[in-house]
């Protein structure tokens, strides 16, 4: 390292135009490489905003649980936002069975025993906006799998944006309550790709 107390003024002056000249080169090669950088990924911007109605993502919609005494009818609903319409694919059910006033045990569809299994308890689907239904009987809950195993739909179902599903949920049970949620799982879509799937819903 150079001690620059013993240096005269003349070596002073030849070692700051070195150090200069080092400092200019190494921003030169800080500039050449950010235009190699730059040249060499795309622009980081926001993009696709004029293919906005070309976007599709996964999303996945939930009822809020409700109670379901023995021998009653219950509605919840699952309401689709403004922001794209909704294809269901696939659907997910979550119940648990009330033992106590905050006694609740989960009906697990993997059980082999009869504790796996919701008896009596069936739902309807049906579609606010349009009355449409997607199944014109009462469907038994134990016939939905968990998240691990789903329903699969035989056919998407495309939902319109401000749409609400009605769930409504019949306890034919005389002694059990259950506390059932259900979860559509599929794609938000915008309307002009929601076009293109009409024909599913109907096939």
């Amino acid at each position: 390292m150079t001690d620059f107390n013993t240096l005269s003024n003349e070596q002073l002056i030849n070692e700051f135009k070195a150090m200069a000249n080092k400092f200019k080169s190494e921003q030169n090669s800080l500039a050449q490489l950010k235009s190699e950088v730059e040249n060499s990924l795309p622009k980081l911007a926001i993009a696709g905003l004029e293919d906005i109605n070309r976007i599709i993502w996964p999303f996945v919609f939930n009822t809020e649980a409700v109670e379901v005494a023995p021998n009653q009818t219950l509605s919840s609903f699952i309401g689709i936002t403004q922001e794209a319409g909704f294809v269901v694919t696939r659907l997910v059910k979550t119940v648990f069975l009330k033992n106590g006033v905050a006694d609740y045990e989960y009906v697990d569809p993997r059980d082999d025993s009869q504790t796996g299994l919701a008896d009596g308890l069936n739902f309807t689907l049906t579609d606010s906006q349009s009355t449409r239904t997607f199944h014109q009987n009462p469907m038994a809950v134990d016939n939905i799998g968990d998240y691990r195993w789903p329903y699969k739909m035989v056919s998407p179902q495309y939902i319109s944006p401000n749409n609400n599903i009605e769930v409504k949920w019949f306890n034919n049970s005389s002694t059990k309550t259950y506390i059932p949620r259900l979860s559509m799982i599929g794609y938000r879509i915008r309307i002009e790709d929601a076009q293109k799937l009409l024909s599913l819903v109907s096939r």
